[in-house]
């Protein structure tokens, strides 16, 4: 349809088709609607959509061009900040993520549930335990333990920390618990050389009526792996053929974790068997099985 002459219906229609391209990560078409609302003049003192477009660009990992808008605009939000914070966390840049984090505490700007994620991923990445450990009280003291999201990124902060008693303590406290939540659990055991805690916490998430996904299944055979456990190792080999996993997976990280697993526990017969079944062997079966 013919957009309006009216400058308020077109930047109306430029935010809802930026938030479009916002959820589809469409860069090269954002450049060329950045390129038309300059040239247009819709762009001209519209802080609203100056700062769509800046989210656009922050999701889209074109932090550059994000942070050159984000310059001019004055008058910035939560969700503007909120955008920049991810964008930085997200794009391997989690120093530039901090220091927007505390200029936007300097300027009385409050943080929220969407901030603290990107804020802990950042203290995780860079490993600043001291940070840290002070974002998570600036989250308790707000009240925002108790958001999901949030909890499972002080989860993840702290297994990066190598403190796996803390991610214990703060999981053992979570009034939610989602399905990440639990791979969070198991994967940070893994990663910190407790494949047997990993064991455990499957157990009980099982109990608590969770049932795994693939995110669960690797980080259980990177378990078995580690303790060398064939036996259940094998069982996890076995489900994911019963589920159906492997005919949908058959080139993808599962099976080759699978074949990673057998050679981990010195079954390399298994390991060859597998590999053979494989229809597409891509370079991370064969390095797998060399």
């Amino acid at each position: 349809p013919k957009p309006s002459s009216t400058s308020t219906f077109d930047s109306l229609q430029c935010g809802t088709l930026l938030q479009s391209l916002t959820n589809s990560k469409s860069l090269t078409q954002a450049l060329q609607l950045h390129a038309h609302v300059t040239t247009g003049g819709t762009l001209r003192r519209n802080t609203y959509l100056a700062t769509k477009l800046a989210a656009c660009y922050a999701v889209c990992g074109h932090m550059p061009y994000a942070q050159h808008i984000f310059d001019q605009i004055v008058l910035k939000n939560s969700f503007l900040w909120n955008s920049m914070i991810r964008g930085y966390a997200c794009n391997n840049s989690p120093s530039r993520a901090l220091f927007l984090y505390l200029k936007m505490l300097h300027f009385g700007q409050k943080p929220d549930n969407f901030t603290y994620p990107f804020v802990l991923k950042a203290c995780g990445d860079l490993l600043l335990r001291e940070m840290g450990r002070k974002v998570h009280a600036l989250v308790v003291v707000g009240g925002l333990e108790e958001d999901v999201y949030v909890g499972n990124s002080i989860l993840s902060m702290y297994f990066k920390f190598g403190d796996v008693e803390a991610a214990r303590v703060v999981f053992d406290r979570m009034l939610v618990r989602d399905l990440t939540s639990w791979n969070t659990m198991m994967s940070g055991f893994v990663k910190n050389g407790e494949a047997r805690g990993a064991f455990e916490v499957f157990g009980d998430m099982r109990r608590d009526g969770f049932v795994g996904d693939r995110t669960t299944l690797l980080a259980l055979l990177s378990a078995c792996g580690d303790v060398m456990d064939l036996k259940v190792g094998k069982e996890i080999h076995g489900y994911v053929v019963r589920n159906g996993e492997s005919g949908r997976v058959c080139n993808g990280f599962l099976m080759n974790s699978i074949i990673d697993m057998y050679c981990n526990c010195e079954s390399v017969s298994c390991a060859r068997k597998l590999f053979e079944g494989l229809r597409v062997k891509d370079v991370v079966s064969w390095n797998s099985l060399i």
